[in-house]
């Protein structure tokens, strides 16, 4: 029996795991999203249940076949569009500026931002949420932060600097 083939979209990325220098490539995404009209975004790949995501590099044209859970951090790459990044019902009420560090000592400030007024949900309960992948703004670009490779959050602002959330 034939196969279908599905042209799937791309977003350029790059990517870090623990202990390697950071890579530049491709995900592909899927142009529909369970008959929702519209494309699987970044976000909603790492918070899928796939256990390993291919991961196009850039330098070499091969693909890499990489285990989530391996993955520290994605930074969205230019020209990506929004529509591709964060689903359409992902709300950003609140932000807080931290410090996140991870189990092999990598240090990132950023901008963490979630939630909606109604809910007022803090920054604890939005790192306990389900949710593998969280996303933040840092000083290059948009990250989705893989919450299981974080060894702390500290909060960064002028009223107390020393706050840490422990992961």
């Amino acid at each position: 029996m034939p196969e279908k083939l599905i042209t799937k979209l791309w977003a350029a990325v790059r990517l870090a795991q623990p202990q390697s220098v950071p890579r530049d490539g491709w995900f592909q995404l899927f142009p529909e999203l369970n008959n929702q009209g519209r494309p699987e975004t970044v976000l909603e790949l790492l918070n899928s249940s796939r256990l390993v995501i291919p991961f196009l590099q850039r330098e070499n044209e091969g693909v890499l076949l990489l285990v989530r859970e391996n993955i520290d951090w994605v930074a969205i790459g230019a020209g990506v569009e929004p529509h591709l990044i964060f689903p359409p019902d992902r709300h950003a009420a609140f932000q807080e500026r931290v410090e996140i560090s991870f189990i092999d000592e990598q240090r990132i400030e950023a901008d963490i931002r979630w939630g909606d007024f109604a809910t007022n949900v803090r920054l604890s309960d939005y790192l306990n949420s389900s949710d593998a992948f969280i996303a933040a703004e840092a000083s290059f670009g948009t990250l989705m932060v893989n919450k299981r490779r974080i060894r702390q959050v500290r909060i960064v602002n002028a009223s107390d600097v020393s706050n840490a959330v422990e992961m």
